[in-house]
């Protein structure tokens, strides 16, 4: 891929992961979904609460008054390191033959998101990953470590397939006609040959120049081209269709 295509694949796909957190991961839409105390099991809150995962905070008011400066800082590292990934990712994926941004996006989604929670986890604990849960006093476990890991990877699974479109759509060049056609092929390159001595016949010909059709050292001699009859030979058989001498 050509590096300016590639620097707005990558361009592009960092923005939609940032569109995706700062939509679903705001701490507005995380204190509505923890004010439902009911939920179906049917329900979109369930879609919801999993595209809130790498959520963050900016004002301690309210329903996060409790919330420690460690904990705003761990979820705002998440973010942090939710993007860099996917732009890593990215970026060093585009520089690969055989680069597919539909799936590097999706695979950088999912990447970046179990980091990110394993990065607010490390910060926060328990309320990083899991709605509603005070993180003051949390044991940072390895059980705890694999659950926050496994969420954000669920999380990238979710929410990855925007970001990979996005990323399709702009390596095609922003057509939606170019998404569905195979790539063309790469023309072959042209061979020039420099200046030098043409290619003989076959093995054990020099080339040509001066003396052209005389075999090399080390070669049997090749055969005459024509073989001469002695006088009064009877002619030699026609060729194929053609008229005999004095027909």
């Amino acid at each position: 891929m050509e590096a300016r295509s590639s620097g707005r694949v990558v361009a592009a796909g960092s923005v939609a992961a940032f569109l995706l957190v700062a939509a679903f991961g705001n701490q507005w839409l995380w204190e509505d979904l923890l004010k439902k105390s009911a939920v179906d099991e049917d329900s979109s809150w369930h879609i919801l609460s999993w595209l809130n995962t790498p959520h963050w905070v900016v004002d301690k008011s309210g329903t996060f008054a409790y919330l420690e400066g460690t904990a705003v800082a761990g979820y705002l590292a998440g973010v942090l390191v939710l993007l860099a990934t996917v732009a890593l990712v990215l970026a060093s994926a585009s520089r690969r033959g055989g680069f597919n941004p539909f799936i590097s996006g999706w695979y950088a989604m999912m990447l970046g998101g179990a980091l990110c929670s394993v990065t607010s986890y490390m910060f926060s604990g328990a309320g990083a990953v899991t709605a509603g849960v005070d993180p003051r006093g949390e044991q940072r476990t390895l059980a705890g470590t694999l659950e926050a890991l496994t969420t954000g990877a669920g999380y990238g699974l979710l929410a990855g397939w925007f970001v990979a479109i996005v990323c399709a759509f702009v390596a095609a060049g922003g057509g939606v006609r170019n998404l569905f056609q195979a790539p063309a092929p790469e023309p072959m390159p042209s061979v020039t040959y420099g200046p030098g001595p043409v290619p003989g016949p076959g093995p054990g010909w020099s080339s040509g120049g001066p003396g052209y059709g005389v075999p090399q050292q080390g070669m049997p001699p090749a055969p005459p081209p024509f073989t001469q009859l002695p006088p009064g030979s009877p002619p030699a058989d026609p060729p194929y269709g053609g008229t005999p001498p004095g027909a």
